[in-house]
């Protein structure tokens, strides 16, 4: 074995070179098929083919576990690393190649799932003594992200093999997305929290990580929101990951985190078929990596880069000479370019095709980490995590805006500073150009542009934290937003699907046939026959069942009834970009997109009881806590409540002011009015409430002081004529709450703590007693005693009491991870109960000195995977009220449908989501709506009356729909086009849009369809439907997500 050791004064330079911030050369290695050995279908061969041709690097792709107990191989039985290719990697590493060996990847069994960290030494010791490679990279994906057992077998293996091999080198490769600004704000993309927290736990290990690998591509339309400079995308991708790994390795300098980065897109055609990494992409990464001294850079794959069209196993589909790409990349560290002998045509070749075993590190941006991880290739039912709005108290000036330091900026955004614009080259925040410009090349982030006169694009407001809107069930999400990309058009006969070919390729979406059932692709797969490697929804295999003879589209059902009412208004143009989530939601229910996927479920002949739901859970038996509070007394059937949420971002680019609540008539009809949302914040040793003047950085840590009590009010805008003074200590949408309030005494209004984006720390801070009542008291001093911190001359101590009479709390959610960044816990099931008991019991002991009553709420999702992981029965005994957020079952974030209901009060067997593809039976999917919800609830021990019925005061939509069946069930080309984002539109708006109102007789929900665009939202009819159902069901009442979704003269509102 040959020491590679660097001599001392070559590693001193190298060290000396990384704290004097200098440039590293950029290592340059391409994936290589190791299962494309000797084929000549590819463009090289072997790796001594591959040097022959001018390529010195490479990765090998993949070590994974065989089926004989802990075995390291490359394609699941033989290893080709130790077998056919040994003298090859010999030779090339003795002609100066340098080799990366890469384990896991997209298929297989990981050997980190199938060894114990003993075994797992002995077998990568193996492979080292064997080929002498000692670069060591570990592809990560899918659901194996989330596998903290397997993380920690990983991260202890490869400690113990540094302590035996100080010079190995260890990478990870890891799925990411690119910052994204939409209306609402910026969400800052990179590496999902699971993803980081791999990186984590071998640092905590002793892991000396060489490197994070990112996987710059198949991002999703979400994502690019329609931009195709997949190179940038991917220079803001890792941008934003450094700047994730720079609290893991404090101490190092900015050249060496720009080393510890790797970039590797999928070159040319990607699997989703709209993002196309072309050539003069990978110059443009090239270039920056040189300027910055980026780590590495790969690609998928080697035998990628050649001319020709079809297969994208074998072809780029972008090349006009072989190893383009190479070339291209090679650029970063001055090598020479590979040989590029005279092409010749090389067409889809038909009688060897490559036998691949293992498909590529498919990108899975932003995995979820779920109680039982299944790979994922586009978490859609994760759709958006949002940030918060960030207004400077000052109008902004016309034309280019000025730099703000707290500002996130993306590629090509401009800005004007001491009287010059310049533009962003890539994601930033807090550099400023005063010195950080410079020329293309310079590793500057701000290009100077000079003096200019053209206004820039303006950046989109960022906005407050909210709910997620459309959370799929965690228990075993799937992938919603398939890649479409159909590099083999298959074509789908009229009777069935093509018979499956074990040597083609499939993407996502495409169906086949198999021994008379039919089978789609869940995501990218070759070789992977649906008779071993097919499941339901979640099950981790890539074939979904579908039945016996079936094709993939949906067989149209007719189940409406028709109601036409042709409208004015034409509908708007559709964007290019599916969103999956535009007005954030209180804290929206599962979407039950991880449950059956459409299926061709012919429709019932007979009518299905509008009540036909699943047994529900047993009721729970209630923690036992010693001193419980008095429990909050059910209200009874005679008062119903009436409530809503006011977004606090919703003044600005939806200009709903706290005034509209009046003029509307809407607060004389309401009961209570919760205001979105309050953060927690880690501070004092423990978590606290607290209102933070801050950017949301997307780490969950923003506040806007400026909404909540500073902005100043003039008459004309203010809820009494009265305009604010510039030394009130309550200013803002409190102030102005607090006017309300004095104009509807029997309003009560509650602080709504958490949201979506926000819902951090519970987990954390309810973990001990101590941590709880550190936790309660802090809200209750924000919010009940009003001690504002001081900002902008306002706030103070008792500046805000009055106005909140209550706490709602949005945990989202106990004991199952939402954004991807809480604290998650086993024990979250029993802490969430203690700490909803905690906030009773210090409102009970605020009340026992002021002598009045304060309120505690919970918004929960509507998903029985939710219900079940909290303890109704005994949380309940604490609250005034439990409200169901009964909206977002299906939407846009499904970009190619099938068109459904997104807030229906009762299940429709028609539905193609309502049945377990596997089993042809009420699958999970058949639980959400509100009748299931509000029966599992009862049966989970929360008492009726208590419960409230969300309603939703806008739809969720898609257009390119097929027209048949008036729209509903059907397949679509994408979201609908909204005011504010894709597949989502206000009621007011709605009411007006082109189109024909239908009525479903059993799901009770309305649905408006062109002929193109449908939408599912609540009529008033619909609303009067569901306040009836709440009134015979003995239910607490109803609210709504949110007031701006209502008419000026609040028609929903007065439904309710």
């Amino acid at each position: 074995m040959r020491s590679q050791f660097f001599p001392f004064a070559l590693k001193s330079l190298a060290a000396s070179l990384l704290l004097t911030g200098a440039a590293q050369a950029t290592q340059v290695a391409p994936y290589f098929y190791t299962w494309g050995f000797g084929n000549s279908v590819y463009p090289v061969t072997s790796l001594t083919d591959a040097k022959a041709k001018g390529i010195d690097g490479a990765t090998l792709a993949f070590i994974i576990n065989g089926s004989n107990g802990c075995q390291a191989t490359t394609d699941g039985s033989s290893n080709a690393i130790t077998g056919v290719m040994k003298s090859d990697i010999a030779s090339f590493q003795a002609s100066g190649g340098k080799l990366i060996l890469s384990f896991g990847g997209a298929n297989g069994t990981y050997l980190e799932a199938a060894c114990t960290a003993d075994q797992m030494v002995s077998q990568i010791d193996a492979l080292i003594q064997s080929s002498g490679i000692k670069t060591l990279d570990f592809d990560v994906e899918g659901g194996a992200v989330g596998n903290t057992a397997a993380n920690t077998v990983r991260s202890t293996a490869l400690a113990r093999l540094q302590a035996r091999y100080p010079e190995l080198k260890i990478s990870f490769t890891l799925a990411v997305v690119p910052p994204v600004t939409y209306s609402w704000g910026t969400d800052p993309g990179g590496l999902s929290a699971a993803s980081v927290a791999v990186v984590q736990s071998a640092v905590s290990a002793g892991v000396k990580v060489a490197r994070v690998n990112i996987m710059a591509m198949d991002y999703g339309s979400y994502a690019t929101n329609g931009r195709s400079d997949l190179g940038q995308l991917a220079i803001d991708a890792a941008t934003r990951t450094r700047e994730q790994m720079r609290p893991l390795f404090p101490g190092y300098s900015e050249a060496q985190l720009w080393d510890l980065i790797g970039i590797t897109p999928m070159i040319g055609i990607n699997d989703i078929s709209a993002e196309v990494f072309t050539v003069a992409h990978a110059q443009t990464v090239a270039n920056f990596a040189k300027a910055n001294g980026v780590g590495l850079l790969s690609y998928w794959a080697m035998q990628r880069d050649q001319i020709g069209k079809g297969d994208l196993a074998l072809y780029s589909g972008v090349n006009t000479s072989n190893f383009q790409f190479w070339n291209a990349f090679k650029s970063a560290n001055g090598g020479s370019p590979a040989a590029t002998p005279v092409p010749t045509a090389a067409p889809l070749p038909t009688a060897t095709p490559a036998p691949v075993a293992t498909p590529k590190p498919s990108a899975s941006p932003v995995p979820t980490v779920v109680p039982t991880p299944a790979p994922t290739l586009l978490p859609t039912s994760t759709p958006v995590p949002t940030v918060k709005p960030t207004p400077a108290p000052t109008s902004v000036p016309s034309g280019t805006p000025a730099w703000d330091a707290n500002q996130t900026y993306l590629g090509g955004e401009m800005v004007s500073f001491n009287g010059q614009v310049y533009k962003a080259q890539w994601w930033t925040k807090g550099d400023s150009p005063a010195t950080n410009a410079g020329a293309v090349g310079t590793g500057k982030v701000w290009l100077p542009l000079g003096v200019v006169a053209t206004p820039a694009p303006t950046v989109a407001p960022t906005v407050t934290p909210t709910s997620k809107p459309t959370l799929a069930p965690t228990a075993t999400p799937v992938p919603t937003a398939t890649p479409t990309a159909t590099p083999k058009p298959t074509a789908t006969p009229a009777a069935g699907c093509a018979a499956w070919d074990a040597s083609a390729t499939y993407v996502g979406g495409e169906c086949v046939s198999l021994n008379g059932q039919s089978y789609k692709a869940q995501w990218w797969t070759r070789g992977d026959s649906p008779a071993t490697s097919s499941g339901e929804a979640g099950s981790g295999k890539v074939w979904l069942v579908l039945g016996a003879g079936v094709v993939a589209t949906p067989v149209p059902t007719a189940v409406a009834t028709a109601t036409p009412k042709p409208t004015l208004a034409p509908t708007s143009a559709p964007t290019a970009t599916p969103v999956p989530t535009a007005t954030p939601t209180a804290t929206p229910t599962g979407t039950p997109t991880a449950t059956p996927k459409p299926t061709a479920t012919p429709a019932p002949t007979a009518t299905p009881a509008p009540t036909n739901v699943p047994t529900a859970t047993p009721k729970p038996t209630a923690t036992p806590v010693p001193g419980t509070p008095t429990a909050t007394p059910v209200p009874s059937a005679g008062g119903k409540e009436v409530g809503s949420y006011f977004a606090q971002w919703g003044i600005y680019g939806r200009n709903y002011q706290v005034k509209a609540i009046q003029t509307s008539g809407s607060a004389a009809k309401m009961t209570f009015l919760n205001y979105a949302f309050g953060n927690v914040y880690q501070k004092n040793g423990g978590y606290e409430c607290d209102i933070q003047y801050r950017t949301e950085s997307g780490n969950g840590d923003g506040g806007d002081p400026f909404a909540d009590y500073s902005k100043s009010f003039d008459a004309a805008s203010s809820v009494d004529g009265v305009a604010d003074k510039w030394d009130d200590a309550l200013r803002g949408n409190f102030g102005q709450i607090k006017r309300l309030k004095a104009l509807n005494p029997n309003l009560k209004v509650y602080i709504s703590v958490g949201g979506w984006s926000w819902s951090k720390w519970f987990s954390a801070a309810s973990a001990t007693d101590a941590l709880r009542k550190q936790l309660v008291s802090s809200c209750i001093n924000t919010y009940i005693k009003g001690n504002l911190p001081v900002y902008d001359g306002a706030g103070g101590t008792g500046a805000a009491a009055g106005v909140f009479d209550g706490i709602d709390i949005d945990w989202e959610f106990p004991g199952v991870q939402g954004f991807g960044y809480n604290t998650v816990s086993a024990a979250d099931k029993q802490n969430y109960t203690l700490l909803l008991k905690e906030f009773r019991t210090q409102l009970d002991a605020v009340t026992a000195t002021t002598g009045k009553k304060y309120g505690l709420t919970v918004a929960i999702s509507a998903g029985k995977d939710k219900i079940d992981m909290t303890e109704p029965a005994a949380y309940s005994q604490y609250l005034d009220h439990i409200n169901i957020m009964s909206y977002d079952f299906h939407g846009g974030w499904e970009a190619t449908g099938p068109t459904d209901f997104h807030s229906n009060l009762y299940a429709d067997p028609a539905s193609p989501n309502y049945n377990d593809p596997k089993t042809g039976q009420p699958g999970l999917g058949a639980t959400y709506n509100i009748d299931s919800a509000v029966k599992n609830l009862i049966a989970a021990g929360a008492p009726a009356g208590k419960l409230i019925v969300g309603v939703p005061f806008y739809g969720r939509g898609w257009t390119g729909v097929t027209n048949a069946n008036n729209g509903l069930y059907q397949p679509a080309a994408k979201a609908a086009t909204g005011t504010y984002e894709a597949g989502i539109e206000d009621y007011k708006v709605l009411k007006n849009a082109a189109g024909t109102v239908y009525t479903n007789a059993i799901t009770k929900q309305s649905w408006k369809f062109d002929g193109s665009t449908f939408w599912s939202y609540d009529t008033p009819a619909d609303i009067a439907t569901k306040v009836s159902y709440v009134k015979s069901s003995g239910l607490g009442g109803v609210f709504s997500w949110e007031l701006d979704g209502d008419d000026t003269a609040g028609t929903l509102m007065s439904a309710m």
